[in-house]
């Protein structure tokens, strides 16, 4: 009799693992599409009595560290620095695509999530000579940028030299990206690179045989950075 208690024991407690296991397998998938919206950010760089600090400059890194050109920045290009001006002042932006990016999310039982939840992760750091002097992911729906939100503007986009960019003879189209994108050199593309090189590959097409620049309307936020002393 024993042995039968302890038998039907074990059975409970194996079915109950059992099922919870299976209320925590993803078994729900959604795929989303997403893109970060048309922005004009306007920024003022000032020291701790107000005094305009030029020369801040823009850097655009991905998840992992690496410097990412083009994408979401415009202004971001190789061969043109984003630097604040003797005011202190420093604009930039970034043309949507309707669709930038997506991903594939999956939900168990208990409604936790897993896969690819949110979109890619890009910062904007700020460097003064040597000195980063600030930081914020560029996302610019986050609630500390509620404050600074200005009316929309419509402006013509930041054009790029569309015959700068181009694939060399001996390319090939992956080569190509994997030049422009590919920040560590580990011969893949991760997904802030491809995401960033495919949204590159779209602009560069359409600018490329577009007939003129179209006027494009942008949301404002317009914020000063106070720079303390090291």
């Amino acid at each position: 009799m024993r042995r039968t208690v302890k038998a039907g024991r074990g059975c409970v407690w194996a079915l109950a693992g059992a099922a919870g296991l299976i209320a925590l397998v993803p078994w729900q998938g959604i795929i989303w599409d997403g893109g970060f919206p048309d922005i004009e950010c306007r920024l003022r760089f000032v020291d701790e009595t107000g005094k305009p600090l030029p020369g801040v400059t823009l850097k655009v890194v991905t998840k992992t560290g690496g410097v990412c050109h083009f994408y979401p920045v415009d202004e971001f290009v190789p061969e043109t620095a984003v630097v604040s001006d003797a005011d202190g002042r420093m604009t930039f932006h970034h043309s949507a695509k309707y669709l930038e990016f997506s991903g594939h999310e999956y939900r168990n039982f208990f409604g936790m999530r897993f896969g690819k939840t949110r979109a890619p992760r890009y910062d904007c750091v700020f460097m003064h000579g040597e000195r980063e002097v600030f930081q914020t992911p560029f996302n610019f729906h986050q609630r500390e940028w509620d404050q600074f939100q200005q009316p929309t503007i419509t402006r013509p986009r930041t054009p790029w030299n569309t015959t700068a960019y181009g694939r060399l003879p001996e390319e090939d189209f992956t080569s190509w990206q994997l030049r422009l994108f590919d920040a560590n050199r580990d011969g893949i593309l991760d997904r802030e690179e491809k995401t960033a090189a495919s949204y590159f590959t779209w602009r560069l097409g359409e600018e490329e045989f577009a007939e003129k620049p179209t006027g494009q309307s942008f949301r404002v936020v317009e914020r000063t950075v106070v720079v303390t002393t090291p």
